[in-house]
């Protein structure tokens, strides 16, 4: 091999070893996240639904740029919005609670979901509707939880 080959071949070789980290990746640790926590925050929701109304509940719950799906109606976007037009109207003859059957939080801690039955009854306890829910939620900077998304579907 002649010596300008040689002299190409080193550069090449160099060259792709500079290319090599010295150092190993190594990947941060993500401190595990208890679902449970999020299942406890949406029974803590209902409970205060149950307690001082569906109404009161939401506006508490709801992120600032909340989502909420309902029949016949298309989403209706952020918390204002959602609270003047969905949330604003007398709840006091009936009550709003739910029972969330799963949680699950991702990998980041900082997103997670929902879903279980919620139940519509009178005041004196007369069911006058049931479904299925599900629920978005973000951790906020204080580590509580809001919800970013709800949807529910009637029957079962």
């Amino acid at each position: 091999m002649n010596n300008s080959k040689l002299y190409a071949l080193s550069i090449i070789a160099l060259f792709f070893s500079s290319c090599q980290s010295t150092q190993p990746v190594v990947e941060q640790p993500v401190e595990p996240v208890n679902a449970e926590v999020l299942k406890e925050t949406d029974r803590a929701f209902s409970q205060l639904s149950y307690e001082k109304g569906m109404n009161h509940a939401f506006e508490t719950y709801i992120a600032d740029d909340g989502v909420v799906l309902r029949n016949n109606s298309l989403p209706i976007v952020g918390k204002d919005t959602v609270i003047n037009r969905h949330f604003s109207r007398p709840d006091s003859t009936f009550r709003l609670t739910w029972q969330p059957m799963f949680a699950d939080i991702a990998k980041s801690g900082d997103l997670g979901y929902t879903y279980g039955t919620y139940l519509i009854s009178s005041i004196a306890g007369d069911s006058l509707g049931v479904g299925s829910y599900v629920s978005i939620w973000r951790q906020q900077a204080d580590k509580s939880w809001k919800f970013v998304f709800d949807a529910g579907n009637e029957g079962l």
